[in-house]
């Protein structure tokens, strides 16, 4: 690890070293619905932010700093998470596809696919890409400067 970016986003890895990393650690990536419920905070908020607003002094979105930030530069969001809006888009762990029109809860993804659900824009994104409803997607084995991931724990 480089000195000094301990506490910024790991980006440029594909889904499949992201999933890798989770389960080496007995962790996973979120599904799509986790990942918005987290965002959203457990409040229906916009943007996974301290309130759902937007704006620069809240998240890292439309080119305002240039480049990924340290995890911890923003406030947190209602379940104290940190930069689920803007940043870098992170990995989930469903394969892209429809939503279904009948009610469910916790829904996962398409049961296969050729591309996996991403969430959250990142820092160059306008900021409607920065929603936590906004949906992206990404061939697996792909990897970009503003996509990373973060992972979650099962019971």
């Amino acid at each position: 690890m480089t000195s000094g970016k301990e506490n910024w986003p790991v980006v440029a890895v594909s889904w499949y070293g992201a999933k890798s990393f989770a389960l080496y650690y007995s962790l996973d990536l979120p599904t799509e619905a986790e990942w918005e419920y987290a965002a959203r905070g457990g409040q229906q908020l916009m943007y996974g932010t301290d309130d759902g607003t937007i704006d620069s002094s809240k998240l890292n979105y439309n080119m305002n700093v240039g480049y990924p930030t340290p995890v911890g530069t923003y406030p947190v969001n209602p379940f104290g998470l940190y930069d689920m809006s803007g940043s870098v888009w992170e990995w989930c762990n469903d394969w892209y596809g429809s939503y279904s029109s009948e009610s469910v809860t916790n829904p996962t993804g398409a049961q296969s696919g050729t591309v996996r659900c991403i969430r959250q824009g990142t820092w160059d994104n306008k900021a409607f890409k920065c929603r936590s409803a906004y949906r992206g997607r990404f061939e697996p084995q792909d990897s970009d400067y503003g996509l990373g991931f973060r992972v979650v724990r099962r019971p």
